[in-house]
């Protein structure tokens, strides 16, 4: 499937509490889609507050020998994330690599679910990857500040709640 370099509006139901002092309901941000192809995508979404908020993904074939052993249910994953980058009004976030090089056929490119973004009050930030297929399906999301990686959380569809990766 080939996808265009058009604005895409992406919807996001936001079903699930926000871990912030005023318990804020998150809202979709309007994503445009750049440069995608079968294994790199880069998104950018402008929030309310006009922050610009950028994502690059990048996987590849999966090879144990490589990326090691990969979080999936029963099967042996085709792709591994390989390169997650945001960064938020210019400012690189360093997210650590363990957070995401163990999430195995990552949905980029807009198939399943693709990557959301989410403002959930000045200054805080969710980006939900997703992955997987099934049983073994996944959310992950990356919670930040405008000036840093705070955490990742792991949601599997069976649970429908997040839990700190760490």
């Amino acid at each position: 499937m080939k996808y265009s370099k058009s604005l895409l509006i992406m919807a996001v139901v936001a079903s699930v509490g926000c871990a912030t002092s005023h318990d804020a309901q998150p809202k979709a941000l309007v994503v445009g889609k750049m440069d995608v192809t079968p294994n790199k995508a880069k998104y950018v979404a402008q929030s309310p507050d006009g922050s610009v908020i950028r994502v690059s993904v990048v996987q590849e074939p999966y090879r144990e020998s490589v990326h090691g052993r990969i979080r999936l249910d029963g099967s042996i994953p085709t792709h591994a994330l390989t390169e997650f980058r945001v960064s938020i009004d210019g400012v690189n976030m360093d997210i650590p690599a363990s957070d995401y090089a163990n999430s195995g056929n990552p949905h980029i490119g807009g198939e399943f679910y693709p990557l959301d973004i989410e403002y959930v009050e000045p200054g805080l930030f969710y980006v939900y990857l997703s992955g997987g297929d099934g049983a073994g399906s996944y959310i992950d999301r990356f919670v930040f500040s405008k000036q840093s990686w705070i955490r990742t959380e792991f949601r599997h569809p069976e649970t429908w709640e997040y839990h700190d990766v760490r």
